[in-house]
């Protein structure tokens, strides 16, 4: 047996493992699997097609986001030596800890995890070898623990890191993560452990996406691209305008009396005596000399 057809067939020994130990009896979609249909064609599964060859190839892609996957991930899962895309999201009956071995998914460019909330343990330090991943979701994977991988710093490929509601991890975001030329979208929620400051927020450089989030820009802030609630956003800006509006129209008074003032000793009348202490949050000028 060639080595390229025991690596397809291994590939789909893997996948025929993650139907029978992931509930695949019960998965929402079940098209072609287990059939005599070609791999390729079975529901969620992407394979290449062999140079030279009409047979299928290697397993590419993985993509059964919200088809009732339970259970377990399985190791071999790190056997799928040219896995591009393994996306799982919205599978909250997927349980226990993300398997280190994805480390070996060299080729892997994006992994998604959105709304697996059982979920447990740690994210794999060994994920900092997967450098050519682009995505990488933990949204709402509320019951991971531990620090954010010094070893993310790595994948110098990363363009979105979304760890929105993971709110058990802790010790910040890793400094080396402002090398990541490629990152535009970190998304997270304020009041986590690993996020930033609220002064970050305060700080302006906010936009609205098509996806809702309101993201900082990381070249122009300098690693501090953040995602928050945005109801959060919206009632910090409305409460910085009142603010605004409030110190506006006590100025505006102020300029009003200066005024009145000013025109009375132009005229010769009698100016009202100052009080000793002026009310507590007004801002006075001085007068202007006559």
């Amino acid at each position: 047996m060639e080595e390229s057809d025991f690596d397809a067939e291994s590939d789909l020994e893997v996948a025929i493992k993650v139907y029978h130990t992931c509930g695949g009896e019960r998965w929402r979609n079940t098209s072609g699997w287990l059939t005599a249909a070609k791999p390729g064609s079975w529901y969620g599964l992407t394979l290449n097609q062999m140079h030279g060859s009409p047979h299928e190839g290697r397993l590419i892609g993985i993509q059964l986001r919200g088809n009732l996957v339970c259970g377990r991930l399985i190791s071999e899962l790190g056997k799928l030596k040219q896995l591009e895309w393994l996306l799982l999201a919205n599978n909250p009956g997927l349980v226990g800890e993300i398997p280190p071995e994805l480390g070996y998914l060299k080729e892997l460019r994006q992994l998604d995890f959105h709304n697996c909330t059982e979920i447990t343990g740690v994210i794999p330090d060994t994920l900092g070898r997967c450098t050519k991943l682009t995505h990488l979701s933990f949204h709402e994977c509320r019951k991971l623990t531990g620090i954010i991988p010094e070893s993310l710093t790595q994948l110098c490929e990363l363009q979105e890191l979304d760890l929105y509601n993971c709110l058990s991890l802790t010790g910040g975001l890793p400094d080396g993560m402002r090398t990541l030329s490629k990152l535009s979208r970190l998304i997270m929620r304020s009041g986590q452990a690993c996020s930033v400051s609220g002064a970050v927020l305060d700080s302006g450089g906010l936009f609205s996406s098509a996806a809702g989030f309101f993201s900082c820009d990381i070249q122009r802030t300098n690693m501090k691209c953040v995602t928050y609630d945005p109801a959060e956003v919206f009632e910090r800006m409305q409460q910085k305008k009142k603010e605004k509006r409030e110190l506006e129209e006590r100025l505006n008074q102020l300029r009003q009396q200066q005024l009145r003032e000013t025109s009375s000793i132009h005229s010769g009348e009698v100016v009202p005596a100052r009080p000793e202490s002026d009310p507590p949050g007004l801002l006075v000028l001085p007068q202007q000399s006559s």
